[in-house]
């Protein structure tokens, strides 16, 4: 939704659902809880989450990894990945991409409509506040998500590759005074 700002969902309402889904005989509903799931591990943008392949998730001495370069910024990405959803994600793969409906990679309308329908409550009070759920409440649930762990805003910038912090702490929502506090621990 151009011009409408999104509105994070909480991490924990987000693992629970694609935990819940990702086994689900539906494969549509199988297909979102997983991207679901892989979004708030990785804070990836839908259209970099869509285009995804088998062939992005890499096996190294320790662990997994999913790699690439991202659409907007044009930079290499590369994010760990637990076993247990890589596993998941290459069983549920059909055809090339990780993500597919009738054999395409899924559209943003398709996330979009998911989205209202099966976070209809977040849905409503995010409308209540002039603002709407879609594809970034998931970049912006995983944000927060780091933010929560590490308390480092660089970090946080670093992980969504933005430029400026300034970018990050709209995105999380933080208040001016927790900005300014934060840049001026970075460089204590």
């Amino acid at each position: 939704m151009k011009g409408t700002k999104t509105k994070a969902i909480d991490w924990s309402i987000l693992d629970d659902f694609g935990q819940k889904h990702m086994d689900a005989k539906n494969y549509d509903l199988q297909t979102f809880a997983l991207m679901i799931l892989t979004g708030i591990r990785t804070g990836l943008r839908f259209s970099d989450l869509s285009k995804l392949t088998v062939e992005n998730i890499k096996e190294c001495e320790n662990g997994y990894r999913l790699k690439g370069i991202a659409k907007k910024t044009k930079k290499v990405f590369e994010i760990p990945l637990k076993a247990w959803l890589v596993n998941r994600l290459k069983v549920h793969a059909k055809g090339v991409h990780l993500f597919s409906k009738g054999g395409k990679m899924v559209n943003a309308m398709w996330f979009h409509r998911n989205m209202q329908k099966h976070f209809e409550h977040e849905a409503k009070q995010a409308k209540k506040e002039g603002r709407a759920i879609g594809a970034h409440s998931m970049r912006k649930a995983a944000a927060l998500k780091m933010y929560a762990g590490n308390k480092d805003m660089n970090k946080v910038r670093s992980f969504l590759q933005h430029r400026d912090l300034a970018t990050t702490s709209d995105y999380m929502e933080i208040d001016r005074q927790t900005l300014m506090d934060a840049i001026s621990d970075a460089f204590d």
